[in-house]
């Protein structure tokens, strides 16, 4: 019964969003950290050209990455949170459903 119960307050539909993100930040991490590693050995071996920025710009696709990642998360927290009896728990005032309105907003903002 409690496992039923448990059963029942997942979101999957938001378990399977964020499983679909979470790999999509890591295709997006490691094609642009495999690209940019090429990008800067090419222009070392083949021009003979030292390009110092792009090693900025491939740090700048993994915190991207992470960020990505991180509000993925937060969705799903949200997600489960917005879900079945959790909801009925969590949400049971007037202000609390306010505050469920605008907590994406929130989320958003960080």
């Amino acid at each position: 019964r409690k496992c039923r119960e448990c059963m029942t307050r997942v979101p999957y539909a938001t378990l399977i969003a964020t499983v679909m993100c979470c790999v999509g930040v890591g295709v997006f991490c490691g094609t642009m950290y495999r690209g940019t590693t090429l990008t800067l050995r090419m222009f070392d071996e083949v021009f003979k050209l030292h390009i110092r920025w792009v090693e900025p710009v491939q740090l700048t696709f993994m915190v991207v990455g992470a960020g990505m990642g991180g509000l993925g998360l937060m969705i799903l927290f949200v997600g489960c949170l917005s879900t079945g009896a959790t909801r009925n728990k969590v949400y049971r005032t007037w202000r609390g459903r306010v505050g469920e309105a605008g907590s994406p907003v929130q989320y958003s903002w960080v």
